[in-house]
């Protein structure tokens, strides 16, 4: 995938900052819960604040070819988990103002890895699968909210703790 131009994501950064422990806690939710359900290898999720991020969802990405375009298809399983964060908090909080969506970091990086792709249809396609991964997150909503108790709770959750919640369904 490409990588985001360094000095507009960091000038992003400070707008991107939640408001709440919560709203974190369900935003990197998001990330993992619908990388988990696209098939995406989660290895890690927190909410531990490191000095380039407030939260992360680590994934085990499989080796690509370096040299070679990556297809629409890899690009939309990139973009979808990405936007995932944002449409988790943007679900918990009943929809409200999203102005704030556009001027995020992440919706800057998917709309800037999708025009390397579809060029003129970038603005389509990311409605489209801004649309479809609130679908993904609204069936898996009890798995969402699990997943950011447990990180609200503890902090950091490993990726099987997800995968659990997916393939055997969400717990009691």
């Amino acid at each position: 995938m490409p990588v985001s131009d360094p000095v507009r994501m960091r000038a992003m950064a400070r707008r991107d900052a939640p408001q709440s422990v919560a709203d974190l806690a369900f935003h990197e939710a998001g990330h993992a819960v619908v990388g988990c359900v696209i098939g995406q290898q989660v290895t890690r999720v927190s909410i531990k604040a490191r000095k380039d991020s407030y939260g992360r969802s680590e994934y085990d990405q499989p080796q690509r070819d370096k040299w070679r375009q990556p297809s629409l298809r890899e690009v939309k399983r990139y973009v979808v988990p990405l936007l995932a964060g944002l449409k988790a908090q943007e679900i918990r909080r009943r929809g409200g103002d999203s102005r704030w969506l556009r001027q995020s970091r992440e919706w800057i990086e998917a709309e800037w890895t999708l025009g390397f792709k579809v060029k003129n249809e970038a603005n389509r396609v990311l409605k489209h699968l801004w649309a479809a991964t609130g679908r993904l997150l609204k069936r898996r909503w009890t798995a969402v909210e699990q997943v950011a108790a447990e990180l609200e709770r503890v902090g950091e959750v490993e990726g099987s703790f997800v995968r659990d919640l997916i393939v055997g369904g969400v717990r009691e």
